[in-house]
């Protein structure tokens, strides 16, 4: 991979596997590497005949997982954002026009760093959320959050609740973050996990103020495995750090990409784990790890905070 610093920009490298070309995102180089080390499946870093799609982001901030998605062919819409003066009540959607939306809603109010009681502004935006894609109707909605984010349910829309952390992703962070997923046709996401992730990982970035970590933009986006600093116009340092510290790390990005652009183009054929996860097992009906057997008990003997809308 080759980076201009003058330009801000850098050329997709791509490498021919099994006869066939295989364009790869900026952290491809690394992940690749490590894939193969991992014998991960090539072929299911393919697209099957993809779709490109017309995305809406709702509470884009810096919009990681939007770039993400426009670098891999789709067509990405930014909705209206705080940082912008914009509000997310004064928007209204079209139905027929958006084929999906992409959302990450404020995640402080369930967040375990949270020192404070909750302010309730996190399940108020949940229930905007749900409104605007009730007036959007798309194809498919999904929703980045924190693991103690309350369930979304949408009627005539296939439910999916999948955990992703950035090492399985080929990062080094200590960060799980958890994607919910709905698809009219009952499609299903199935990510491509590292088998054994990387030894070694480096702290997670933080959007708290009184965090201890380093100070430097640049080696934050570094962090974030993003090969360039997003420098938006008109933008605080210190909104950059808040905003980085909010959004989705670059490799875990490009890997729900892949997994959505395969859904879009067509159903899991393979049998997948019972709690939702998205990991290959060899019969239908049972869990892939003792994470998700243990998911499975929580189920059945906890109440599931959901939020739902017809």
């Amino acid at each position: 991979m080759r980076f201009s610093r003058s330009l801000g920009t850098f050329t997709r490298p791509r490498v021919r596997v099994a006869s066939s070309a295989l364009p790869l995102h900026p952290c491809a180089p690394f992940s690749l590497l490590v894939a193969l080390r991992r014998r991960v499946t090539l072929k299911r870093l393919h697209y099957r005949s993809m779709q490109p799609q017309f995305i809406l982001s709702l509470f884009p901030g810096l919009d990681v997982l939007g770039r993400a998605f426009a670098w891999h062919g789709h067509t990405v819409v930014r909705g209206p954002d705080l940082v912008t003066g914009d509000r997310i009540e004064d928007f209204h959607g079209l139905p027929g026009h958006v084929d999906g939306i992409i959302a990450g809603p404020p995640c402080q109010d369930f967040s375990t760093l949270r020192r404070s009681p909750s302010t309730g502004h996190g399940r108020k935006m949940l229930i905007e959320l749900l409104r605007v894609t009730a007036e959007c109707n798309p194809t498919w909605i999904l929703v980045e959050n924190v693991p103690h984010v309350p369930s979304l349910r949408r009627h005539g829309h296939t439910f999916q609740r999948l955990d992703l952390t950035d090492r399985e992703c080929g990062g080094r962070q200590l960060r799980r973050r958890h994607w919910q997923w709905w698809h009219q046709l009952g499609h299903t996401l199935s990510p491509t996990r590292l088998v054994t992730p990387l030894r070694g990982h480096i702290a997670a970035v933080v959007a708290s103020p009184w965090s201890k970590q380093t100070r430097n933009y640049n080696e934050l986006c570094r962090r974030m495995g993003l090969p360039a600093a997003i420098r938006p116009a008109g933008w605080s340092l210190s909104a950059l750090r808040r905003a980085i510290g909010n959004a989705v790390t670059w490799p875990m990005a490009t890997t729900i990409t892949i997994a959505v652009s395969q859904a879009v183009a067509g159903p899991v054929t393979s049998p997948t784990c019972l709690c939702g996860c998205g990991r290959p097992v060899r019969n239908p009906g049972i869990q892939a790890t003792p994470a998700c057997r243990k998911r499975m008990e929580r189920r059945r003997r906890l109440p599931v905070d959901a939020i739902a809308i017809d």
